[in-house]
């Protein structure tokens, strides 16, 4: 046995038993590691190694390990840590029937089945459950009444107008049911975009 002078303190400068093993040392040079590239080396880090006994964790239960290693593992993605069984946690696409159109709401069914209004392109009707159409309130089914009301005014009136009088009185009760009707549309409208 060849014994050798320290050239430091905390063993600085001494062969250590881990310079013979099979392989080598680990980076605080006194600890052997267990496998090639350092297995096994993070042993001495606070929380240990992850299960591949290469990286050390960075947390308890293996936190900073990757998802494969936690109790519900890893999302189809191989990246997200699933939250719960069958992918829960890991978002819409990865749910039985698919995202709803804002691609964010999971669907309750196919054809996007149990999606709620808000979740279209254009959101809900003023009535909080009617899936709207389109912008400005298309497919509004009080608009779409309100507008329809205002044509069939339109129409009468001018059915109607055949004598002076009766055309004048048509007109201003045209104006006042079309103003009426427009003030509501607006209304409607206003609520709908929370102007």
């Amino acid at each position: 046995m060849i014994v050798s002078t320290a050239l430091g303190s905390d063993n600085y400068g001494c062969r250590m038993p881990c310079h013979g093993s099979i392989y080598g040392c680990c980076e605080d040079g006194i600890t052997p590691a267990h496998g090639p590239n350092n297995e096994g080396c993070c042993l001495s880090t606070p929380y240990k190694c992850c299960p591949d006994n290469s990286l050390p964790a960075r947390g308890p239960n293996f936190y900073g390990c990757g998802c494969q290693y936690t109790r519900f593992g890893c999302c189809p993605d191989n990246s997200t840590v699933a939250r719960g069984l069958n992918n829960e946690g890991c978002g819409c696409l990865y749910t039985p029937y698919g995202c709803c159109p804002n691609r964010f709401t999971p669907a309750s069914g196919r054809n996007f089945e149990g999606c709620p209004c808000y979740t279209y392109q254009f959101g809900c009707c003023p009535d909080g459950i009617t899936i709207a159409k389109g912008s400005h309130g298309q497919g509004n089914s009080m608009i779409n009444i309100q507008i329809w009301y205002i044509q069939y005014i339109i129409y009468n009136s001018n059915v109607e107008s055949n004598s002076s009088i009766r055309g004048v009185e048509n007109y201003i009760h045209f104006v006042r049911i079309s103003f009426n009707a427009l003030y509501n549309i607006y209304r409607l409208w206003m609520r709908e975009y929370e102007i």
